[in-house]
């Protein structure tokens, strides 16, 4: 049985969702593509001791395990790719 409290934010920049749904005690995972914005998520997220993990990846190939998480979210994230089929068949 899935975990619904398990969340990936995708193209998560600051990670402005997850940290709400880290403040109410769900289990997140920002993913952005750039080491830079999750560096500036991290401080953020250290500096309200909010748990979350991290990670650095596409959102069009995430690689991580089918139904592993319940919820998957963004914002702002559609507008940066071209043709968004592919992050589509992913987040499905």
């Amino acid at each position: 049985r899935k975990d619904l409290k398990k969340i990936i934010e995708q193209g998560a920049g600051r990670g402005t969702l997850c940290a709400y749904y880290s403040q109410n005690g769900y289990n997140v995972l920002l993913l952005d593509t750039s080491f830079e914005i999750l560096n500036r998520a991290k401080k953020i997220f250290s500096l309200y001791k909010l748990p979350t993990k991290f990670v650095k990846s596409n959102a069009a190939k995430i690689g991580l395990k089918a139904d592993n998480y319940a919820v998957l979210d963004s914002i702002g994230l559609l507008e940066n790719f071209e043709d968004p089929i592919d992050l589509f068949q992913e987040s499905f």
